[in-house]
């Protein structure tokens, strides 16, 4: 019995995914989502976390969170957000390492990332998003190395004076890109590597979503009588949260009749301060309510009438799908993957950001358009079964 156990241990492929840190995101909700459905059968999960520090701490399951290596924590943790010994700490490391250029962090990634390779046989190692993660595998002597890009690559290459990450993915056997959009951006900085390049949409677990879009709200009470909205996301200047005050104005000049919520942690102190600023500039407090973070949106999705995304770019919209699969209509901004979600009139719409109220106000005031859209959405699937066999046989590539 024992050994028959023991063999089938052995005959499980082993994975480790490389991530940031454990907060709130688009990307970890991807691992998530991604680690509910993995067949536990033929894949046993490690993960390895470079900061120890966020919301997800306990919300992965199949898989074996490894020890925090305090080295890596604490070169790309934020010092301020330490205390005591840990934020000096913290401190010394990145002076050591601007001091010393990229020269120090590589060392410290180069001996981390081969200690966590080399106790564990991995048959394949995923650097799951760009930046850190995919710069720390890069280091791993290993056959099978996937990396995973969450963003639009363009805007990604354009902020901050990024470095040229060649050398990088050159280290990589495969190369996930999240949407079509995606990909093409990507390999338009790396056209050498178009053949190892692949979009592959985000795991969606669905059914685990309409679980939680039916649990009761208890913290507020959505009015039937109003055109209920939502927005959902990191309340930073991509995506554009902060427009929806003067948005939500011109609508009430226009005399709709609505409430419009925003969930969303703060991703930076400046974009949320102008947001609440412009609440109070366009005088909409009584229409515009910030619900701050929330672990389930999905039941104020379920609640409400229409999910807005204003977002400047996205690489897979997950709060898209996410409304799509809780059969909710979406008008969005027009960013460069809009049109691989969103079928124009059909399930939803993407405009400008100037009509952006227009169209509100379209779906307001044609209740027959409005319910033509969640009558398409009603019956709207979400293909995770060809999602996970793509995933798969990038791990199991010889």
């Amino acid at each position: 019995m024992l050994f028959s156990h023991i063999k089938e241990l052995r005959m499980k492929k082993k994975l480790l995914f490389v991530i940031t840190n454990l907060g709130h995101g688009g990307t970890n909700r991807s691992l998530q989502n991604l680690l509910n459905m993995i067949d536990t059968a033929n894949y046993e999960v490690d993960v390895f976390v470079m900061v120890h520090q966020g919301a997800y701490h306990n919300e992965f399951k199949n898989c074996t969170i490894l020890p925090r290596n305090q080295y890596v924590d604490a070169l790309i943790a934020n010092y301020e957000d330490r205390k005591g010994f840990g934020k000096l700490f913290s401190f010394a490391l990145k002076l050591i390492a601007k001091l010393f250029k990229r020269k120090f962090q590589e060392f410290v990634f180069k001996n981390a990332a081969n200690k966590v390779v080399s106790k564990n046989q991995y048959d394949s190692v995923i650097g799951f998003s760009e930046g850190v993660p995919t710069q720390f595998v890069s280091h791993m002597k290993h056959h099978n190395m996937i990396a995973w890009v969450h963003c639009d690559y363009d805007s990604y290459m354009s902020i901050g004076h990024r470095l040229n990450e060649v050398k990088f993915y050159n280290k990589f056997k495969s190369i996930v890109c999240v949407s079509e959009f995606t990909r093409r951006s990507f390999i338009s900085f790396y056209k050498g590597m178009a053949n190892k390049v692949y979009a592959i949409y985000n795991v969606l677990d669905d059914e685990m979503m309409r679980i939680q879009a039916k649990s009761d709200l208890d913290d507020i009470s959505f009015d039937k009588r109003k055109f209920n909205i939502i927005s959902i996301g990191r309340i930073d200047p991509v995506k554009q949260l902060s427009i929806i005050p003067s948005v939500a104005r011109e609508l009430i000049d226009a005399g709709c009749i609505f409430c419009w919520y925003i969930i969303g942690p703060i991703g930076t102190h400046e974009e949320y301060d102008s947001l609440v600023n412009n609440v109070k500039k366009y005088k909409v407090k009584d229409f515009v309510k910030i619900l701050g973070e929330k672990n389930n949106p999905y039941r104020y999705i379920a609640n409400s009438d229409l999910l807005v995304n204003t977002s400047k770019s996205e690489a897979c919209p997950y709060v898209i799908n996410e409304a799509k699969i809780l059969h909710k209509p979406v008008v969005c901004t027009n960013f460069g993957s809009a049109k691989e979600f969103i079928d124009y009139g059909v399930n939803g719409y993407y405009e400008p950001l100037e009509k952006l109220s227009n169209r509100i106000k379209f779906l307001m005031d044609n209740p027959d358009k409005y319910d033509n859209i969640k009558s398409v959405l009603s019956t709207f699937i979400y293909k995770n079964d060809e999602i996970l066999s793509n995933i798969y046989s990038l791990i199991n590539k010889k």
